[in-house]
């Protein structure tokens, strides 16, 4: 997948979660500082390595940024990192009627003052994705070069945004599916897994192509693998196609999984199926029992790393699932839960949040904040915890 480092002014926010979402619906990854900088990472350090990982520095030229400091910074860093491997990596963006830094001057840009779209169409170029070349190739063109691109990685070891822009159609799909078996070389294999879920996600790029033919021979490889970074691609890939014997297999699984698959598969059942989905199912009275089941476990049965081994608690899943489903047999188990003094306090503030779904009760309020101010390092724990206390107090204000 092509990747791109976004630098802006924080006063452009709005303008950047637009074009973030049009860049990822195209297949492009992006770097946005906010959503990659964790709590613990040195800022500046952690600036430097997106913008060294990254294929492209997209600069968001505006009235605010030529005035910013730490977007001057970020430039210079990115334009060292351009001389030194020798390649056209930096992109200006242009979205005020204002001079480019003279580092910028004789470099092209993508002009979005006068219309969003004329802008994207003009950036796009960049990426090489161009759907005006894409619908000249055969089909036997571009499946030649669908194949090429599964066996490649971007330069974040991920999918290359060219095979899901060659794509076209459902057929694309058997090129994918042939290769969804534990003999396939392992890039072939996780690219085919992550292509399906994609074009399957109408979240992603908007097209939603997807075949229910590839259900059951991802079911098959999950079930055939040991592999628990494929295994959470799987996961990742089947709950969007959206039927409901993909919803059947998720909670199948669930008993045995890992408690780092349990979260993939929780997180997957939420987001598919949950309040807002585009596949409204209803939840199994097994799976909600499942849930219950999960509250009552201990901390050292629940916790697991994830892939940048940050330690999560899947319950955190468990709450926001029980939350979505609004079982009046959930209360008890949540309320049970909260009494306790030990757990996580984002777990806590989503059991809170369930709570209020099905009750409509501020009743735990003053429970968030107790644990809230019971944690000292709560408070510089960034902004995730921070969030989640704001979303969660949201949550407990009736309207």
């Amino acid at each position: 997948m092509t990747s791109v480092f976004i630098s802006h002014s924080s006063l452009d926010k709005p303008f950047v979660r637009r074009l973030e979402r049009a860049l990822r619906k195209a297949g492009v990854s992006v770097w946005v500082d906010d959503r990659q900088i964790k709590v613990g990472h040195k800022i500046s350090s952690r600036i430097e390595e997106g913008i060294e990982k990254s294929d492209y520095f997209l600069l968001v030229v505006s009235r605010h940024a030529v005035q910013s400091a730490w977007v001057k910074e970020e430039l210079d860093s990115a334009h060292f990192t351009a001389v030194k491997n020798r390649r056209d990596s930096i992109l200006p963006v242009l979205v005020d009627n204002v001079q480019l830094p003279a580092r910028l001057r004789g470099y092209r840009y993508a002009d979005f003052r006068r219309s969003f779209q004329e802008g994207k169409k003009e950036l796009m170029k960049a990426f090489k994705i161009d759907e005006e070349y894409v619908a000249t190739l055969s089909e036997g063109a571009r499946h030649q070069l669908i194949e090429q691109l599964l066996r490649t990685t971007d330069s974040l070891g991920d999918l290359p945004a060219g095979v899901t822009a060659l794509t076209q159609n459902t057929s694309d799909l058997r090129l994918f599916e042939e290769k969804l078996n534990t003999q396939t070389p392992r890039t072939v294999l996780y690219n085919a897994v992550d292509a399906i879920g994609r074009l399957a996600d109408p979240e992603y790029d908007g097209r939603r192509i997807r075949y229910y033919t590839s259900i059951g021979p991802l079911a098959d490889l999950y079930e055939n693998s040991a592999d628990e970074g494929l295994r959470e691609e799987i996961v990742g890939a089947i709950g969007p196609i959206g039927s409901k014997f993909c919803y059947d297999h998720l909670v199948r699984w669930l008993p045995g999984a890992s408690p780092r698959i349990k979260a993939a598969i929780l997180r997957e059942l939420w987001r598919c199926y949950g309040s807002d989905s585009f596949t409204p199912i209803p939840w199994h009275d097994t799976l909600i029992k499942l849930l219950h089941k999960y509250t009552t476990w201990s901390d050292k049965d629940c916790l697991y790393l994830d892939l940048e081994f940050g330690e999560n608690d899947f319950r955190f899943w468990v709450f926001r699932c029980l939350g979505v489903a609004r079982k009046r047999s959930s209360k008890p188990y949540i309320l049970r839960f909260l009494g306790t003094k030990t757990w996580p306090f984002a777990v806590v503030a989503e059991a809170a949040a369930a709570h209020w779904e099905i009750t409509r009760s501020e009743r735990n309020a003053p429970n968030i904040s107790r644990n809230f101010r019971s944690q000292p390092k709560a408070r510089d724990r960034g902004r995730l915890v921070g969030d989640k206390l704001t979303n969660t107090e949201w949550c407990l204000t009736p309207g």
